[in-house]
């Protein structure tokens, strides 16, 4: 959680200016959207890749669901 909340912490502090910078030398605050969905879009493969893969379920014969198909 430590690592967590600092990596938040510092991004609440520095995008809202990265998006304000981009706002005032484009006048437009599209820049500043593209940023945030890179952002977004950074995180979630970060947290994916941190993440373990969930096993199949098995039915009851022991196998897994996609062989009893």
């Amino acid at each position: 959680m430590g690592i967590v909340l600092t990596a938040d912490g510092v991004a609440e502090a520095v995008v809202p200016l990265a998006v304000a910078t981009i706002r005032d030398r484009t006048a437009s605050y599209a820049g500043g959207f593209l940023l945030l969905v890179a952002s977004g879009r950074g995180g979630r493969r970060s947290r994916s890749a941190l993440l373990p893969r969930r096993a199949e379920p098995a039915d009851l014969t022991g196998l897994p669901a996609a062989a009893t198909r």
